[in-house]
């Protein structure tokens, strides 16, 4: 028992175009880019304390204020994924689910 088997024998030798067989990889749909929102007046300086690589997380230690959480999708620039305790950033502050503080966004100063 034989089966006929379907396949494509067209192509660029017979004149077919690859636009007949299916879409276009040009025409796929793009998922749109994420825009950051500028920084607004909430800023603050501070020095990072702590943070942990495996798990994307650490703490920025603000003067007059308390340390301050976050995570590395808050970060802003590409150099931002590469934060060591002792490094300069500025950060826009906010409030997580349960009320504690974090910054929102953080970008090396």
């Amino acid at each position: 028992m034989f089966f006929k088997s379907q396949t494509h024998t067209g192509g660029p030798e017979t004149g077919e175009s690859l636009s007949m067989i299916g879409p276009s990889i040009r025409k796929s749909p793009v998922a749109p880019k994420k825009e950051r929102r500028p920084i607004l007046n909430n800023r603050l300086e501070g020095v990072v304390k702590q943070f942990n690589v495996d798990r994307g997380f650490g703490f920025i230690g603000v003067k007059g204020h308390r340390d301050h959480f976050f995570h590395i999708s808050a970060a802003l620039d590409s150099d931002s994924a590469y934060l060591m305790p002792g490094d300069r950033v500025e950060i826009e502050t906010g409030t997580d689910s349960k009320g504690r503080c974090c910054a929102t966004y953080v970008r090396l100063i």
